[in-house]
């Protein structure tokens, strides 16, 4: 998802991505220096320690986030955005805290006092766990050929 039409060059061949921003390869070059594979509780220990470039880093990547999560509100307007993934669970804390409060949603459906960003419970087992759930979402799903016909 492209947050900055004139940001830096992502892998995917485009620019102003939000992985540019906000993944833990982004994290890794602003605080490392290097988007190194490096273990990711390295940044959970550059957080604790209130590293400057770790917390400019929270800083830059809640804002692309929070501009995303609108984003997706107001074009597909759902009723809560989850975040999670690989992150450790003190990175995703601090990126939650920074994201919120979102701005006034433009949807009118949606209570105003419900949570609308939450974090992901799964964890670092989701690929695990999707990749165990396909064959039985695949026999469940519909096929949408006979619904088309």
């Amino acid at each position: 998802m492209v947050v900055d039409i004139d940001g830096p060059a992502c892998p995917c061949g485009r620019r102003g991505c939000l992985e540019v921003y906000a993944s833990l390869s982004a994290a890794r070059r602003q605080v490392l220096g290097s988007s190194c594979m490096a273990d990711p509780h390295v940044l959970e220990a550059a957080l604790e320690r209130r590293n400057p470039a770790m917390t400019s880093w929270i800083t830059s990547a809640a804002r692309m986030l929070r501009e995303a999560i609108v984003s997706i509100e107001n074009v597909l307007d759902p009723n809560v955005v989850f975040i999670g993934g690989t992150v450790p669970q003190a990175i995703l804390d601090a990126l939650v805290a920074t994201i919120e409060p979102l701005p006034a949603r433009v949807s009118v459906a949606a209570a105003p006092d419900t949570a609308r960003l939450l974090k992901a419970r799964v964890g670092l087992g989701h690929a695990t766990l999707g990749a165990a759930a396909l064959p039985m979402f695949d026999q469940t799903a519909a096929d949408i050929s006979l619904l088309l016909k």
